[in-house]
Formats: structure tokens, sequence, C-alpha cells
């Protein structure tokens, strides 16, 4: 029994040291002051995109993963969050109020003119890019409570995907 105990313990303490060795290494890419949020892969894993106020307004920025200069994207005096990568293409999905509401913008990831995808007088949020990149999916408060819908980029109205009395929001 004695023999068992301290075979345990030394398995335990083996294991305690290299736990540390074992877990992934956590490197920080943000240097700067301010919030950062809603950090988003891209699809070829090089990039982060989040949101930022490090420019004095919340603005969508891109970081390669491993450090570095980040990048500004948008530009525009309104509040812009919550970036997501379609598959394929070099766009970002967001939303931001610069309509007025809160409304689904598309920009390319090398910033210029942004896009507006909704355009309803309802607040859309968290832009998801659908797996082929040919629709967005976001929740909205359009009936009066929040719902998850989606929009094709090809052209189309917005179709909501649930219908329920809950609130349902993040889409993914």
């Amino acid at each position: 029994m004695c023999r068992l105990s301290n075979r345990v313990a030394a398995l335990l303490v083996a294991v305690f040291l290299l736990l540390p060795t074992l877990a992934p290494a956590q490197t920080r890419i943000t240097m700067d002051s301010g919030y950062h949020a809603n950090p988003a892969w891209s699809p070829d894993g090089n990039l982060i995109a989040y949101d930022s106020d490090h420019s004095g307004n919340p603005d969508i920025w891109t970081i390669p993963v491993d450090g570095g200069t980040p990048t500004r994207i948008t530009t525009h005096s309104a509040a812009d969050h919550a970036p997501s990568w379609p598959p394929v293409d070099p766009t970002i999905a967001f939303h931001s109020d610069r309509s007025g509401n809160i409304d689904i913008w598309i920009i390319g990831t090398d910033g210029g003119t942004a896009t507006r995808v909704t355009t309803d007088d309802a607040d859309d949020l968290r832009p998801m890019w659908s797996p082929d990149g040919t629709q967005i999916v976001f929740f909205s408060n359009r009936e009066g409570r929040f719902d998850i819908w989606t929009i094709p980029l090809g052209g189309g109205s917005a179709v909501p995907i649930t219908t329920d009395a809950a609130n349902d929001i993040t889409p993914c």
C-alpha cells in the first residue's frame, strides 16, 4: 500500500512539473491601452480582427497572430464592432451605428469604403458568415424581440431563422 502511494505521488509530481510545458503558450499581441474586444481569426490563421478604441473611437483593427503593428481597417466616426471573417473573401463584416441605428456592414481587409448590408430601422448585430460565404447570419430586434436572421449577400431580403417568444442572440 505504501509503495502504491509513493508511486502515485511520484506520478502526480511528474505530471505537475510537466504540465506547464504541455500547455499552449500564451502570447499578448496587443500592447496599447484601451479596450480590445471581439477577436476573430482570419481564415488563413495569420491575422486577428478585433474592435478597439485605440484610435479614440471604436474601430475595426487587424494584427498578426504573433503580435506586431496593428492595422486600422475602419476609420468612421461611428462605433464599429464585432468583426467577422468570411471563409475565403478578403472582407470583414461588422456592425456599426454609422447609419443612425446599428446595421451590418462589410469592408475590405485593406480598409476603404464600407458597404451597408442591412437597412432595417431595427438594430442588427453580431454578423457571422455562412460556410460558403454567401450569407451573413446576425441577430436583430426587428420583431420587438431579438431573433436570428440571415441575409444573402447577392441581394435579397433578410429572413428570420428563429421566431419564438424568447430573445435569441449570438447565432454562432
